[in-house]
Order: C-alpha cells, then structure tokens, then sequence
C-alpha cells in the first residue's frame, strides 16, 4: 500500500482516532470545525480576543499547556500580542518567498512556541502553511525518515517540518489517490492524516459491525 492510500485511511480516523469511526460522521466533523476555523480567520485588523482565546483551547487539550500561550492573549497582554500577530500576518502575506520571518516574529510573544505561531499562520494562509504537531511529527518520524528528536518543536524545526509536509502533499496529488469525502488533498488534510496517524506504521482496523 502506497503512502497516500495510508493517509486517506487515516485521514477518515481525524478527529477520531479511536478503535471504531464512522467516515460520514467523521467528514461531517472535519466540515464543521474547517468552518469554525474560518470564522475565527481575522478580516482586517486584529484578531478579537475570544477568538485568539478558542484557538489557544483548541490547539492544546491539556489545561497546564494552556496557561502560558491563554496568558499572552488575554488581560494586558492581549493588545501586544494581537498587534504582533497583525504584523507577522501582514509580512507574510507580503513576503511569499518567506516562510521563517512571520514564524520568528509571532514566536516572539511570550508564551508562544512553534505550534500556537503556525495555528494563526495556517490559518490565514492554509494553502501555503500547516500547523505544527507532535503526532503528525511522530508519523512523518515513523512513516518517511523524517530526523529524530525531541518532542518538542524549536524554530529551527519550522522550515524543515513544513517542507516535509508540502512534500507530502504533491506527493499525494500527484498519486491519483484522492480522500473519499473530501475529494482533493490539501495541507490541512495532510495534516490531519497525519495527526490521525500518530506514528503508526499499520492501516486503522476496520469499522465493527453495529449489532
């Protein structure tokens, strides 16, 4: 089995990764939250704060990684970090050969690292950046050599990381091997198989039979 077909099977796991998942009612998840994140996507001007606020929650299940990235864009320091975002946004719109700077500067606010910067980068940029994710990390480790390491992601591991995936990705369409439901693969999707995945080297097992 070829590494596209993997990832359509795992893609139809996300946001479900458990021993048993419904295709229909997983697409349906993916549609809802791919229209969430779009309603969260900043207009002009700054991000509101509630938003920033979702995002943090959905980026991070865990409550402990969530205080410090939910204490930048909240209280007093909700102005400077919006105002820093707009800025990276701005650059990167302007600067398409530049996938480093926009990263660097949003990673600048304290209580940011690598994931939370590329949530608000993919997000305004979905078909240029993912996000970053230590499972999606620990399949492409498992899955396409990709360099061990540690878990957690530095700014050096930024450039690598997204041009693994964007490999991914023509690798995928130029396959022919299309998602079921979604009908066409785009970075999001990569990284949502890939999420999915978690490193395993084996297709998810089938769907039981409802009794």
């Amino acid at each position: 089995m070829s590494f596209p077909e993997y990832l359509a099977s795992w893609l139809n796991r996300y946001p479900f990764d458990q021993g048993w998942a419904d295709d229909d009612a997983n697409f349906a998840c993916r549609r809802s939250e791919a229209a969430w994140l779009l309603s969260l996507r900043p207009k002009r001007g700054l991000a509101a704060q509630d938003d920033m606020e979702q995002l943090v929650r959905w980026k991070f299940e865990w409550r402990a990684a969530q205080i410090l990235p939910l204490a930048a864009v909240t209280g007093d320091q909700y102005r400077h970090t919006a105002e820093v975002v707009k800025n990276a946004i701005t650059y990167a719109a302007d600067h398409s050969d530049d996938d480093a700077s926009a990263m660097n500067a949003i990673c600048s606010i304290k209580g940011f690292g690598v994931p939370m910067a590329s949530v608000f980068l993919a997000l305004c940029f979905p078909d240029r950046f993912t996000i970053a994710d230590s499972r999606a990390r620990r399949t492409l480790r498992e899955r396409c050599g990709y360099p061990a390491g540690p878990q957690s992601f530095t700014r050096d591991d930024w450039p690598p990381y997204l041009a693994a995936c964007r490999k991914i990705l023509d690798e995928c369409r130029a396959s022919g091997v299309l998602p079921r439901l979604e009908g066409e693969w785009t970075l999001r999707s990569v990284d949502q198989a890939l999420w999915a995945a978690n490193g395993a080297r084996t297709l998810p097992c089938c769907p039981c039979p409802r009794p």
